[in-house]
């Protein structure tokens, strides 16, 4: 992963810092000194909303990163599909300077789920397979209907097990490459609406 930029802003907020793959999914960052707390536990989910109101065709995924993450703050993040690591803070090089916001910017940022799954490397084959599966499932259903995307996603885990419980932004990332070819409306984030059936 890169480093693109540190304190990005986006509208009226500032995150400490964005990442991008090689598939150039980005990979927002919060990052917190001590133990996290409820501010940013769900303050990261503004951020989300307002890069995609601004990029909606990016593939985005989150991570806070604290010195410590309460259990209970674990178990909110993971119900949000949010990354998160602990690192103490000892083990933050002396080199890292303190932000405008309160964060301590890190150069690189080892990236891993709290499921312990690499979401932003995923097997561009898998992804073939449940586009595909995608493709014919809705072909099942009327023009004009509109599904539920957890429903959907959670079928989609039987072709390839790329998505982890709760977070459904990858099946997102294939429905946006439907939307633009026109077979799949976005009709917010929980549903889709067929617009017209694949061939």
């Amino acid at each position: 992963m890169v480093l693109k930029e540190r304190q990005h802003r986006v509208g009226n907020y500032i995150f400490d810092l964005l990442f991008e793959d090689r598939h150039g999914a980005k990979l927002i960052v919060e990052l917190q000194k001590g133990t996290l707390d409820r501010n940013h536990t769900y303050k990261i989910l503004d951020y989300y909303d307002e890069y995609k109101n601004r990029n909606p065709d990016h593939f985005v995924e989150l991570m806070i990163i604290a010195n410590r993450i309460p259990r209970e703050r674990r178990d909110r993040l993971s119900s949000y599909g949010i990354a998160f690591k602990e690192i103490a803070e000892s083990d933050f090089p002396d080199s890292y300077s303190k932000s405008e916001s309160g964060s301590d910017p890190q150069h690189e940022s080892p990236v891993e789920h709290g499921d312990g799954m690499d979401h932003l490397d995923w097997d561009m084959d898998a992804l073939g397979q449940v586009e595909s599966w995608l493709r014919e499932y809705i072909k099942d259903y009327s023009v004009g209907e509109t599904l539920k995307v957890g429903n959907v996603a959670r079928r989609s885990r039987q072709v390839a097990h790329i998505l982890p419980d709760g977070n459904i932004e990858g099946f997102r990332h294939l429905l946006g490459r439907l939307a633009a070819e026109g077979y799949v409306e976005l009709t917010g984030k929980q549903y889709f609406r067929i617009t017209k059936k694949p061939e």
